[in-house]
């Protein structure tokens, strides 16, 4: 059998209440508080760049609100416009409906009157066309009746003397 092995000097000196221990114990920990304060640090600044976002998020917040009721209100004057024109749209059509309608009772109505000169004049050049008929039966009448007139006066100076 072998002999047991033996526990080396130095484990017999820096068992678990010996002051090497305490010594890296106390290293661990300061090492451990530097590592949380780095952590801290970190974790701060993380905290404060959060923060400045969190304050643009809500600038941004504020503007995109902003510009959404200005979107909203130019949509309502859109809109406003758009039925302003379809009214106007709707007057000009029922103006130029009757304006057309006028014109074409205008049209019918210079139609007429043209039926109505044409017919005027048709029976002016009739009656010019008799006039001019009983001028000349008349002339001729008439032209008959002074020949006889001077026929008789003609024999009527022969007779007195």
């Amino acid at each position: 059998m072998e002999a047991p092995a033996e526990t080396p000097p130095d484990a017999q000196i820096n068992g678990p209440d010996s002051p090497n221990n305490d010594t890296s114990y106390l290293s661990d920990r300061d090492d451990l508080r530097a590592e949380l304060q780095l952590q801290s640090a970190a974790t701060e600044e993380t905290l404060v760049l959060l923060q400045r976002e969190g304050d643009v998020v809500a600038d941004l917040t504020k503007v995109v609100d902003e510009i959404s009721r200005e979107r909203d209100s130019l949509r309502d004057k859109v809109d406003e416009f758009e039925a302003s024109l379809k009214d106007k749209e709707n007057e000009l059509a029922r103006k130029l409906d009757e304006e057309l309608r006028k014109t074409e009772d205008l049209k019918r109505e210079v139609e007429v009157s043209r039926e109505r000169i044409h017919k005027l004049e048709t029976e002016i050049k009739e009656r010019n066309g008799l006039m001019l008929d009983l001028l000349r039966v008349s002339k001729g009448s008439l032209k008959r009746i002074l020949e006889s007139v001077d026929e008789d006066e003609e024999e009527r100076p022969n007779r007195r003397v």
